[in-house]
């Protein structure tokens, strides 16, 4: 998890781009971010997520808000457990 004043996104992202060359990568947040560029999934189920995988390593998920941004996924209600090898939140 990733937490402090500014950088967030930033940080989240280069370390996504970095671990998806060996690993399933899942990008998500428990706030809010702007969606980055990669396959974006909208309040997906698990099934989704493990699906998306078969066609990209680096998948994002989140509850897509009016302003544009995600936030939480809320039909994952927090469990991330076996989605991916790396979560980064």
């Amino acid at each position: 998890a990733v937490v402090g004043g500014g950088g967030k996104t930033t940080l989240l992202w280069r370390l996504a781009t970095e671990l998806r060359e060996h690993s399933h990568v899942l990008l998500t947040t428990t706030t809010h971010m702007w969606p980055p560029p990669c396959m974006v999934l909208n309040d997906p189920t698990q099934a989704q997520i493990r699906q998306a995988f078969a066609r990209d390593s680096l998948v994002a998920a989140g509850s897509l808000q009016a302003d544009g941004k995600l936030a939480q996924a809320s039909s994952l209600h927090g469990d991330f457990q076996g989605l991916a090898e790396h979560v980064l939140i």
